[in-house]
């Protein structure tokens, strides 16, 4: 597996990647999402600005379900309402596919999800990281999207790519609308990009948080953002969202001492002065 161009991860930005195109000739492109929070403003929810918008049903989605998700879990995180505001951009889409794109259906939906939930925690995605996937419902499942095969190659050949997110095509319930000759297109595509991809399957938003998120970015996000706690909390909540964000609240199962001392062990003085400096915050 080559190794992608080193890239800071920055809280809030994404890869996803979307296809454009007819069904016979899609044309995968990747898109950069970035996502700002603003504590204490929730007029707008969330504002999408830049040269990459969602058509309205897209829109619609991520406003009725996708956000109230991230929503849930800032709140048993106890960080304060706010509101959001996304960039998507692709440098190169606008004169591939004309200024002014839009995006058509649901395949960014987990990289939405996971960029306004990175920007509420302040717990980074690794940069090298893209995504694809449906959040179909209000607990969180993934489901297929369209030309799943086309977008495991393009992850693939991409030099700034070296792991792919994308739906579990064996958990899916609404894979009996998907051909079967389309799952086998997938499982090729699989098989073909195994040595030059990472492609991990999930069939849920607690999936992806889980893998996703390292545990020391999320013991940082932690301590930044006023969560982090070794106490048991959330446990007995009826949320279909409180296991998950117990485990964000531990620091990703990555306690705090541990890391410390890693971090003491590998001589990183940078790394303990922040440390200590976030927790005594």
């Amino acid at each position: 597996m080559t190794q992608p161009t080193a890239q800071r991860p920055v809280p809030g930005r994404v890869k996803a990647l979307v296809s454009f195109g007819a069904d016979d000739a899609p044309q995968v492109i990747p898109m950069v999402l970035q996502a700002r929070w603003f504590v204490g403003d929730e007029g707008n929810q969330i504002t999408v600005v830049g040269p990459v918008t969602f058509e309205e049903a897209g829109m619609a989605h991520i406003e009725d379900t996708i956000l109230p998700i991230v929503r849930e879990m800032c709140r048993l995180l106890g960080i304060p309402g706010g509101s959001f505001l996304l960039c998507v951009a692709n440098p190169g889409a606008a004169s591939q596919l004309d200024v002014g794109v839009k995006i058509e259906g649901f395949s960014a939906d987990i990289a939405v999800f996971l960029a306004l939930l990175s920007a509420a925690t302040a717990i980074p995605v690794p940069p090298t990281i893209a995504c694809t996937g449906h959040v179909a419902s209000l607990d969180g499942t993934v489901h297929m999207v369209r030309h799943l095969a086309e977008k495991i190659a393009a992850a693939a050949r991409a030099p700034d790519i070296s792991a792919l997110f994308y739906p579990s095509i064996t958990e899916d319930p609404s894979l009996e609308t998907f051909a079967d000759r389309e799952l086998d297109r997938v499982r090729c595509a699989l098989l073909d990009s195994d040595d030059l991809l990472h492609a991990i399957a999930v069939g849920n938003v607690h999936e992806l948080v889980r893998k996703a998120f390292r545990s020391a970015a999320v013991l940082r996000g932690g301590l930044l953002q006023g969560f982090y706690s070794s106490d048991q909390q959330n446990e007995t909540d009826p949320s279909p969202f409180s296991e998950l964000t117990a485990y964000l609240r531990r620091g990703g199962g990555q306690p705090f001492e541990d890391e410390l001392g890693r971090c003491l062990m590998a001589g990183d003085r940078g790394a303990v002065s922040g440390l200590l400096d976030l927790y005594a915050d």
